[in-house]
């Protein structure tokens, strides 16, 4: 299997934001060119109940052929901090990334590899879960995300911001059902179990 993460350049994160009309700012986070707006929500601090949001984060945002995991100079990881997001970005134990130097992540999506792309998914939603367990402040964004959806993550919130109006509706719908059903997986999360679970 291909690795799940690419280490790419600021240069070449900014190739891929631009065609999305957006940015790295000079905190290097990740921004729209055009006004937006946000909703946030602070995340519980309980495992189970943080893990399962992490979930209904991922899902906000469009499918598209990449996703884009960005991390500000707002972010300091402790060394252990840094030893775990390391393994899971590199999808093994062995070299601990400098995340203050390497901030810009790609993930690719294979139109040919559903298997693949589902444990990418996965993995984007265990990226965040990370960075709110850790509070570090971090960005991702995907292809499909035309309305400027992107998902920030800063000190145990989670920002889930956009261009479109339209958009608000659908968050606001998302988080009455986390409310609702804090312990369930978002649903586009457990049909990427559930075809696991049949390849088993």
């Amino acid at each position: 299997m291909d690795y799940l993460i690419k280490k790419i350049t600021q240069n070449k994160a900014e190739v891929f934001l631009k065609k999305l009309d957006m940015q790295i700012g000079k905190w290097k986070e990740i921004k729209n060119n055009s006004k937006d707006e946000y909703i946030h929500y602070h995340v519980p601090r309980d495992a189970d109940k943080m893990y399962t949001f992490a979930t209904y984060a991922a899902s906000y945002l469009p499918n598209g052929k990449w996703k884009l995991f960005q991390m500000d100079y707002s972010s300091s990881l402790s060394k252990d901090e840094a030893v775990f997001l390391s393994t899971l970005v590199n999808g093994k134990p062995g070299d601990v990334i400098d995340f203050n130097e390497q901030r810009s992540f790609l993930i690719e999506f294979n139109n040919n590899s559903d298997e693949n792309n589902i444990l990418k998914e996965i993995l984007i939603s265990q990226i965040i879960y990370l960075c709110l367990l850790f509070e570090c402040h971090s960005y991702i964004v995907s292809e499909g995300s035309r309305d400027g959806e992107i998902v920030g993550v800063q000190d145990g919130f989670v920002y889930f911001i956009f261009k479109n109006k339209k958009v608000k509706k659908s968050i606001k719908d998302m988080l009455a059902q986390f409310e609702r059903t804090p312990n369930q997986y978002c649903q586009k999360f457990q049909k990427y179990l559930e075809y696991n679970s049949m390849d088993a």
